[in-house]
């Protein structure tokens, strides 16, 4: 039995190897990801024997452990991807005092190896389309976060030019990847630049924009929107400064919908092809958004071999907690898992409190 620990960094890994007596075959050296490196340490491990002899142990770190993980598959060696938490807690008990470098890390992932030999499960490399579609739902989770700061920002300019605006328009739709709100302040940035135009011009311009647009607009909502610039109070001048505000801040979030848009689309795309989306999509509370968001998180469902390891994977299992007599009656959620499905899961719930039920349930 060799163990292999991989402490992985940024661009480099630090290389332990160990035999099943703890004795150290390789003390810890650094390695960068190249091509000319990972083909030295292949040759390396396999000069230990063969995939039931080595196993290959490293910490799951996202991308930066990707070039040497999908390298080392293809070699045909066995890697096991552990989670970070576990090797955390194993650190902690062989090494007490809390120094910590990349060999020492290196050596006791080696460690970790050899003690848990027999519990170590060889990483299975997703499916291409799984892994495409996760990076890309990564990615669109990620941009979310800026987009509700465009979003609050440039509801704080309308508080400014055009209060009470907002309620006339619907904002961003990432199904279709429109904006009604940000296309009418691309064209009508301030209250007093509509009511400058007069109720018969202002009528002719907007009905102009809705066909260009594609909208159709109710009947007599310019009539209202001009009632609302004559009514308004803006706080902000109608000047270069603030059209260039609203401007800004308009193309900022318009750019960042269109990024949104063709990300969910591709997840889209990718999801619809897959046998579990159809039933996905027909769950309570999951639309056109979240079905490829949840089939792109969960990723293939054969790798799981319960409904309770799914439960585990996102995070809101309780585990009991029994000790002689006693038994815990209440208990939170672990959240040792993947937050972004607890994320969707909360989108979900939130969903199906809007929706009323088609009919009562008597029991």
């Amino acid at each position: 039995m060799i163990g292999v620990g991989i402490d992985v960094s940024k661009l480099k890994s630090t290389i332990c190897i160990l035999n099943e007596y703890g004795e150290v075959l390789q003390t810890p050296y650094e390695i960068s990801h190249t091509e000319t490196d990972l083909k030295e340490l292949s040759k390396s491990i396999k000069g230990y024997g063969g995939k039931n002899d080595v196993r290959v142990v490293m910490e799951a770190t996202g991308a930066y452990s990707r070039p040497i993980l999908y390298y080392l598959l293809d070699e045909g060696i066995f890697v096991s991807e552990i989670n970070p938490l576990a090797m955390r807690k194993y650190r902690a008990d062989i090494n007490f005092r809390g120094v910590k470098n990349d060999r020492i890390d290196a050596i006791a992932i080696a460690q970790y190896a050899v003690e848990k030999w027999n519990r170590l499960k060889e990483y299975q490399r997703a499916d291409k389309e799984y892994a495409a579609m996760k990076a890309l739902s990564r990615q669109y989770l990620s941009y979310m976060k800026p987009h509700v700061v465009l979003t609050q920002n440039l509801d704080h300019l309308i508080d400014q030019v055009m209060p009470g605006i907002k309620e006339e328009f619907d904002g961003y739709d990432p199904v279709t990847g429109r904006d009604r709100l940000a296309d009418f302040l691309e064209e009508f940035r301030h209250y007093d630049y509509i009511t400058s135009l007069g109720p018969k011009k202002f009528e002719e311009r907007f009905n102009k924009w809705a066909k260009k647009k594609g909208y159709r607009p109710r009947q007599n909502k310019s009539g209202k929107i001009y009632s609302l610039a004559k009514e308004g109070i803006p706080t902000l001048a109608y000047d270069p400064t603030s059209r260039l505000l609203v401007e800004q801040a308009v193309a900022a979030l318009k750019g960042l919908n269109q990024v949104l848009y063709q990300i969910l689309a591709q997840i889209r795309e990718l999801a619809e092809k897959r046998p579990e989306y159809a039933a996905v999509r027909a769950m309570s509370g999951v639309g056109d958004i979240l079905a490829p968001l949840l089939v792109a998180e969960v990723g293939d469902p054969r790798r799981y071999h319960s409904a309770d390891a799914l439960i585990a994977c996102i995070g809101i299992d309780v585990p009991p907690y029994e000790s002689g007599q006693f038994k815990a009656s209440e208990r939170k959620i672990t959240r040792k898992g993947s937050k972004q499905l607890r994320k969707l899961g909360y989108l979900m719930v939130k969903n199906l409190k809007r929706i009323k039920p088609v009919q009562d349930i008597t029991m």
